[in-house]
C-alpha cells in the first residue's frame, strides 16, 4: 500500500518533467536535439561513473562500448528497415521498425557488454592499472576495426539511420537507465563493489567474490554506453569511427569528474553542466576550449572528487507525497 503513492507521485514527476522538456525545446529545433544529445550524455556518465567512481577503477574504454552500441544499433535498423546503398532494400516491412528499435537498442547493448567481457577478464585477474592501460588499447581497436570495415561504411561512416530517437523516446530510456543504474549501485552488489573499492583485500576476506563484482557492473556500465552509441547515432542519423576518439573520452571523463565520483546525482549535474556550458559558450569558438578546462581544473584543485561527490540520490525522499 505504501508504494502506490510513491510510483503515483514518480509519474507525476516525471509528466511535469516532461512537459517542461518538451516546452522549451519546442521553441526551435536546435534545442530539441540539445535537449536530446544532453539526455544521451547524462546517460553515458552515469555508466562510466560506476567504473570509475563505484567501482574505483579508471576506465577509458567507454568510447569503444559507445561505437559498438552505434554501429550495431545502426545495422539493425538500416539493415532491417531502411533502403540503403550499402544493405540494399529493407528486410522487414518499416512500419514494424519503431515498435522493433527497443530491440535494436538492447542488441546494441548487450554487443558493447560483450566487448566489455573482453576487457575484464584479462584486466581483473591481478591487481594494479592493467585496466586503464586495456582499456584505452581496446578504445583504439575498436576505432580501427571500423575505421577499415567497408561493409559499414569504413571511415566515410554509416548513414540513413531512421528517425526514431525522438524527444520522448529519448527522455523515455534515460529515465529508465537512470533508475536500473541508481537500483544497482543501492543494491547489494553495489554495496559490495563499494567495498572492493575501498579495500578490495579486506572484501576478499569477508567473502565477496571481488572478480565476479568487478565482471558484472563493468558489463553493465557498457551496456548502457552501448545504448547511450545507439541513441546517439539516431539522433544524428549519420556516425564515423572519428567521433568516437580521445576528444570524446575526454569530454565523459570530464563530465564524470566534474559532476562528482560515486554520486547519480553528481552524473547528472556533471553531463547537464558541461553540455550547457559548451552550448553557451559555443559563439566563443575557440575560447570555449581554454574556459571549460580551466573550470575543470579549478574544480579539481578545490574539489577533487567533484562538486556533489558520495550523494545517494534518494528516489524516495524526493518523491514521497507531502503529507
Amino acid at each position: 500500500m505504501d508504494r502506490m503513492p510513491l510510483i503515483i507521485s514518480a509519474v507525476l514527476h516525471l509528466i511535469l518533467l516532461y512537459i517542461a522538456l518538451h516546452t522549451w525545446s519546442e521553441v526551435s529545433d536546435y534545442r530539441n536535439l540539445t535537449l536530446r544529445l544532453t539526455l544521451i550524455a547524462v546517460l553515458l556518465t552515469l555508466s562510466l561513473n560506476i567504473i570509475n567512481g563505484y567501482m574505483g577503477e579508471f576506465s577509458c574504454s567507454h568510447p569503444g562500448f559507445m561505437a559498438l552500441g552505434a554501429y550495431m544499433g545502426s545495422v539493425f535498423t538500416v539493415l532491417l528497415f531502411a533502403k540503403d546503398k550499402l544493405f540494399g532494400p529493407a528486410l522487414l516491412p518499416p512500419e514494424l521498425g519503431p515498435y522493433l528499435f527497443p530491440l535494436g537498442l538492447i542488441i546494441a547493448g548487450l554487443t558493447a557488454s560483450v566487448g566489455a567481457l573482453a576487457i575484464a577478464v584479462p584486466s581483473f585477474r591481478t591487481r594494479g592499472d592493467y585496466l586503464a592501460i586495456i582499456s584505452l588499447a581496446f578504445m583504439f581497436i575498436v576505432k580501427s576495426l571500423i575505421e577499415n570495415l567497408e561493409v559499414v561504411g569504413g571511415p566515410r561512416g554509416l548513414s540513413g539511420q531512421p528517425n526514431w530517437a525522438n524527444l520522448p523516446t529519448v527522455f523515455l530510456v534515460t529515465i529508465i537507465g537512470v533508475w536500473m543504474i541508481n537500483n544497482f549501485v543501492t543494491s547489494i552488489l553495489g554495496k559490495a563493489l563499494n567495498a572492493v573499492r575501498d579495500d578490495e583485500m579486506a572484501a576478499d576476506a569477508m567473502t565477496v567474490d571481488t572478480r565476479k563484482t568487478k565482471i558484472v557492473a563493468f558489463m553493465f556500465a557498457a551496456f548502457w554506453a552501448g545504448v547511450a552509441g545507439a541513441l546517439f547515432a539516431h539522433v544524428l542519423r549519420y556516425v564515423n569511427p572519428g567521433t568516437f576518439g580521445i576528444q570524446k573520452l575526454a569530454e565523459v571523463l570530464a563530465m564524470v569528474y566534474f559532476g562528482g565520483l560515486n554520486s547519480v546525482y553528481g552524473s547528472i549535474v556533471g553531463a547537464v553542466g558541461i553540455q550547457i556550458m559548451g552550448e553557451a559558450l559555443r559563439p566563443l569558438e575557440l575560447f570555449k576550449w581554454i574556459l571549460i578546462p580551466t573550470l575543470l581544473i579549478l574544480v579539481m584543485i578545490y574539489r577533487p572528487t567533484g562538486l556533489i561527490a558520495f550523494k545517494e540520490f534518494n528516489l524516495k525522499r524526493i518523491l514521497a507525497p507531502r503529507k
